[in-house]
């Protein structure tokens, strides 16, 4: 029994014919989002909107702290990803996920978790991984309570992992997953933009980049896997288990 989901990196635009020219199949399981928005760190102040300007000034005005996470944040940055999860209502990655992440990721430089704090309280993390000059995010969590989204915290914490990220040799930052329908409504312009989009994805927006769709995701399941995957899928009720999979997979409701 086997099963390979295969969503190409960005640019890799052949790579998923000569996989189905290979036995492989489109893939409609959603287990990597199908669009982002990726960010020029070479000139990160060039589509900075002044809301999250600001955003960011008052966060540092309030103390917040912005570090890189090592092994022994981990409990801390999955108590946030959990509160994000279940104000958004998906699966959480778990601590042992993150654990294994960085165990497996983390010696090479290709896992990087940031952390903003103030006066020692978590405030908001995110967890990318790097690839091919681009630092992508993967997770992200936040405290949920007014006094959070109300100082800037998690506009600080993006803000300086893009600098991080230029610093350190990075070429652009993939912001993570959006709706594919978002994608025209980004590249229209940001005029009555916050009509169009939902909170997140004009979060995302507001420090410029470059909306994308990824390369078509494709997959090769051994006949048993193929069969009941298949079948699942057909009913509502397997339907629904599948999505949850893939938001659990991905730790984000974005397909």
């Amino acid at each position: 029994f086997s099963a390979t989901f295969v969503q190409p990196m960005t640019g890799d635009l052949g790579v998923s014919d000569r996989l189905l020219r290979r036995g492989f199949r489109r893939s409609a399981a959603g287990i990597a989002p199908v669009a982002s928005i990726a960010v020029d760190v070479a000139e990160p102040y060039a589509g900075l909107r002044s809301g999250t300007r600001a955003s960011i000034k008052r966060a540092a005005r309030e103390g917040v702290q912005v570090g890189r996470a090592d092994a022994t944040d981990l409990p801390l940055v999955a108590g946030l990803l959990a509160e994000t999860a279940e104000h958004h209502h998906f699966s959480a990655a778990s601590l042992e996920h993150l654990q294994g992440l960085h165990e497996a990721l983390a010696p090479g430089g290709h896992l990087q978790i940031f952390l903003a704090e103030r006066d020692g309280t978590p405030l908001a993390a995110d967890v990318l991984t790097g690839s091919g000059g681009v630092l992508t995010l993967r997770l992200t969590g936040m405290r949920r309570d007014p006094e959070t989204r109300k100082i800037g915290a998690a506009a600080l914490l993006r803000w300086r992992t893009m600098l991080w990220a230029r610093a350190n040799g990075y070429d652009a930052v993939d912001l993570g997953g959006i709706p594919p329908t978002a994608v025209d409504a980004l590249r229209a312009g940001h005029s009555g933009l916050a009509a169009r989009v939902d909170g997140r994805t004009y979060f995302k927006a507001s420090f410029g980049g470059e909306a994308f769709h990824r390369p078509e995701a494709v997959e090769l399941l051994s006949t048993p896997v193929r069969l009941g995957y298949d079948l699942v899928r057909r009913s509502p009720q397997g339907g629904r288990l599948v999505r949850a999979a893939a938001r659990f997979l991905r730790g984000s409701r974005h397909r």
